[in-house]
């Protein structure tokens, strides 16, 4: 009975010793995934403003080669 004590004494020891360290690696790991998912919003709308800038760019290209081959009106 009193090796059960005992062991059950350790077990707690062991217990109390590993408490903070399994708590701070919660604390992390739900640091890690918050960053990870704000990475990823973060990403998505990135992409979404190029999708939105690659027509005005090649609108702007298209508008850059279409007047560049004009002669001046205004010549003096």
């Amino acid at each position: 009975m009193e090796e059960h004590q005992e062991a059950g004494e350790e077990s707690k020891e062991v217990d109390d010793f590993f408490e903070p360290k399994r708590t701070s690696l919660l604390e992390y790991h739900t640091c890690i995934e918050d960053t990870y998912l704000r990475a990823g919003r973060v990403m998505h709308s990135h992409k979404c403003l190029a999708d939105d800038y690659f027509p005005i760019s090649s609108a702007l290209s298209s508008l850059g080669r279409n007047t560049g081959n004009q002669p001046a009106e205004n010549s003096l």
